[in-house]
């Protein structure tokens, strides 16, 4: 969209039109809106005032924008004008200066370090893992039976980061006390990165020593692992082994002791709830699209006839991996991009001053009525725009997610080989609503009820 600029008479210059948004009481309003329930009220502010909109958040600049191309300018073009350190000061107290929330120099080294880990060839070697404990989960259900499979997925892709990055070298006891920490710690931190400053974080509360006292739990078992890989040498085929490997092909220098349990806990903290917020999703569509569901479970059959999939099906399960594509649309899990203007800079017609915090919503990019025919339908098939920042499930540019493919892979086998022995329909009148946590997930969870009647 163009706008307007204010040319002074007899100058040379131009004053750049300022910034559209709500003033006054309507401001005001939007103020309660953005800190109780974001994403209706972003919404309401893109549809109001246009791709690039000012937003009232205390005493910060803050600005929402929508269009692709400048997303582009500041993903990739300029990237290095736009750092994460003002939403990360909080997310640093749980993964320090992993690749989540580290910049600059440091994170380019930790990042070149960090991908072989994750090429496509690495994580194929993962597929009978997330397979294997699909399996078990499924071992534990029963036709008839009703169940929260949000509860159900977050359960199963956090028992599959657990083995990936560990192998099987937890004892009981520690599993359980992963499986208490991470969701405390995912529900906890969301508060603290929307409001990193707060004097209440600092404060001796119950809650805050309950989140340390997870950090301190989570930091004993992995500082243990890794102390336990370098005393023994050992191989490992898993994400610790690989990163523990790992050699910067500039330097020759691996990673320290702290920088591989930032990693570890990166792991932890992003690569699993994304993927399980994905397949909750990806059920409520399938549980209302009773003829999508068919045709996946169609194509799973012809397939795998019968058999469990491997790394190797996945490329053929092309309309799963369709549907999965066209869920992250409608629910992209990563909702919310944050950036931090570390200088002036030109944003389409605006001027765009230093220490302004950018907001980027790949919800409202994939929800945009001038990027995507009807986009609140579901429709697998349909095509994508032309313009690739259109489509954002994993961020992009050099900061694109690290795990991604790791993601696509695992929602694929997980639901490949759910649907051949269930069937989910969702119980009638559960309510799903949006939930704007670290990621975009069911308030409510996903109740449905199992049918073996396939």
């Amino acid at each position: 969209m163009s706008h307007s600029q204010l040319t002074i008479p007899n100058s040379p210059f131009t004053i750049p039109p300022a910034l559209p948004g709500p003033n006054g009481w309507e401001m005001l309003r939007m103020v309660r809106g953005l800190r109780d329930n974001p994403l209706p009220h972003l919404q309401q502010a893109q549809q109001q005032y246009g791709d690039v909109v000012r937003l009232p958040v205390g005493r910060r600049q803050m600005v929402l924008v929508s269009d692709p191309e400048l997303v582009k300018h500041i993903l990739q073009d300029n990237n290095r004008n736009y750092t994460k350190r003002g939403e990360q000061i909080q997310a640093k107290t749980v993964v320090g200066n992993g690749l989540l929330a580290s910049e600059g120099e440091f994170w380019r080294r930790q990042r070149r370090l960090a991908q072989p880990a994750f090429h496509r060839q690495r994580i194929a070697a993962f597929g009978e893992v997330m397979v294997d404990e699909t399996v078990q989960l499924l071992a534990g259900w029963q036709h008839g039976r009703q169940l929260d499979i949000a509860q159900e997925m977050m359960n199963l892709t956090l028992s599959i980061v657990t083995r990936t990055l560990f192998s099987a070298t937890l004892d009981t006891a520690e599993m359980a006390t992963v499986a208490s920490a991470m969701p405390y710690l995912l529900r906890h931190t969301r508060p603290r990165i929307v409001r990193p400053r707060a004097l209440r974080w600092r404060l001796p509360l119950p809650n805050n020593r309950t989140y340390w006292r997870h950090v301190a739990a989570l930091d004993e078992i992995i500082y243990r692992l890794i102390a336990e890989r370098r005393r023994t040498a050992a191989d490992h085929p898993d994400l610790l082994g690989l990163l523990l490997a790992a050699r910067d092909e500039e330097t020759g220098e691996g990673m320290s002791d702290q920088q591989l349990r930032d990693e570890a806990m990166t792991i932890f903290l992003a690569g699993h709830e994304t993927t399980a917020n994905l397949l909750a999703w990806a059920w409520v569509v399938l549980g209302q699209q009773a003829a999508v569901r068919q045709r996946v479970r169609e194509e799973v059959t012809t397939v795998l006839g019968g058999r469990l999939p491997t790394t190797a099906d996945v490329p053929a399960l092309s309309y799963t991996n369709q549907v999965i594509q066209e869920v992250l649309r409608l629910y992209p899990p990563a909702w919310i991009i944050m950036r931090t203007a570390t200088a002036d800079d030109q944003l389409g017609d605006y001027h765009l001053s230093a220490g302004t915090s950018v907001l980027i919503s790949p919800y409202l990019l994939h929800h945009h009525p001038h990027l995507w025919h009807n986009p609140t339908s579901f429709d697998p098939e349909r095509p994508r725009p032309a313009h690739k920042f259109a489509f954002l499930p994993f961020g992009a540019g050099p900061r694109i997610c690290i795990g991604n493919q790791f993601a696509l892979m695992e929602a694929t086998l997980i639901m490949a080989t759910i649907i051949q022995q269930y069937d989910l329909h969702l119980v009638p009148n559960h309510p799903i609503e949006l939930e704007t946590a670290i990621t975009l997930r069911p308030k409510h969870g996903v109740r449905v009820v199992l049918s073996a009647e396939c």
